[in-house]
């Protein structure tokens, strides 16, 4: 068997592969095994710095309920008192909390992060993967990075 051959039909399995860990991670940031509901024990607004033109600080607000203390958006930190009720829905593969709800107040929300590691460099994936199997010679480079973005992504996710 030629080497090329050989070689070709090895990356487009890798690239199959790839789109199946892609899916994976998808489904993930869009199916929730568990609802998991704390009390909020503690909420506290930090303020933070960053080096910018405009403002050089800016509030975040953490809020700790039960085993989490996560950051949200000023909105909903400043609409969360203590002793509202939170829940947190956990991912399926692998535990994240995808959304966390106010059930005092109604509100929710996914975290900014959660959306770029869950939906959309999977997305990305995906399409740039699919194209890389129609036009393998033109499009390598992009495909290869893309690969190694994706599995950065997949093992953050195992951690």
């Amino acid at each position: 068997m030629d080497k090329d051959l050989l070689f070709s039909k090895v990356q487009l399995v890798f690239m199959i592969v790839m789109i199946g860990v892609a899916m994976a991670i998808l489904a993930d940031f869009e199916f929730s095994s568990e609802t998991i509901t704390y009390l909020v024990d503690k909420k506290q607004n930090r303020l933070e710095n960053r080096q910018s033109t405009g403002r050089n600080y800016y509030y975040s607000a953490h809020l700790t309920a039960g085993d989490y203390t996560i950051a949200v958006s000023e909105d909903f930190g400043d609409a969360t008192k203590k002793e509202h009720t939170l829940t947190f829905e956990k991912s399926l593969l692998f535990n994240e909390v995808n959304r966390v709800t106010n059930v005092t107040t109604g509100m929710s929300e996914k975290f900014s992060f959660r959306w770029m590691t869950g939906c959309i460099i999977p997305l990305f994936a995906i399409i740039v993967l699919v194209l890389g199997i129609r036009r393998r010679e033109k499009l390598n480079t992009l495909v290869f990075v893309t690969q190694v973005v994706l599995l950065i992504d997949f093992v953050f996710l195992l951690n």
